[in-house]
């Protein structure tokens, strides 16, 4: 689909970097546009972040949309004639921000992407959820199967015990915790480092 309009949605500022980076490659810069991360910029491709999209589709109290960058949003999801989606998963979620997009998006060719399904068995609303905004699942590739074709690295785990950080107990949630106690923890950031140059 060369010269039709598509949006990629992506649900993090990482995976939207990313995106864009790898498309403006692809595409070139100016078919490349950008809604998320401070940066409101349609073009022939538009990478979405969800939040970003969902703040901008929320009405106020009175069923109005008071965002002024609302219409072009819209217009941009309505003329899209693909629609990907990574982190399909999330568009289980009814009224998240996924499905705020894919109610105003009419584009005929839908394809999502996740490595994390919703089991059909256990959770079969999702799953139907799911179904309804892109179809049904029409190809899966196991763990096996990815790193036979060199796709997925060979996981090789080792666990070493860490002593305990005592300077998190002054943090109450659980982002402040994990923030200061894994990614702010120096002394095991610098074991970590230490057993990556060892192998």
């Amino acid at each position: 689909y060369p010269y039709h309009r598509a949006v990629m949605v992506v649900h993090t500022t990482s995976l939207l970097t990313q995106t864009l980076n790898e498309f403006k490659k692809w595409f070139g810069e100016e078919d490349v546009g950008c809604i998320g991360d401070n940066t409101f910029q349609t073009r022939r491709i538009t990478v979405i972040m969800a939040p970003t999209a969902a703040s901008i589709c929320t009405p106020n109290r009175n069923g109005r949309f008071t965002d002024p960058r609302y219409k072009e949003l819209f217009d941009t999801l309505f003329r899209a004639y693909l629609f990907i989606v990574d982190e399909a998963h999330h568009f289980a979620q009814e009224n998240g921000s996924y499905a705020v997009m894919a109610n105003r998006c009419k584009a005929p060719i839908r394809i999502g992407f996740t490595a994390t399904t919703n089991p059909k068995k256990t959770k079969p609303k999702e799953a139907l959820v799911c179904e309804g905004y892109l179809g049904p699942v029409i190809g899966e590739l196991t763990m096996e199967e990815g790193i036979d074709k060199k796709l997925l690295a060979t996981p090789k785990l080792k666990l070493i015990p860490v002593g305990l950080n005592a300077d998190i107990g002054e943090y109450k949630t659980y982002k402040e915790i994990y923030r200061n106690g894994i990614i702010l923890n120096r002394s095991r950031n610098r074991m970590i480092v230490k057993e990556a140059n060892d192998q």
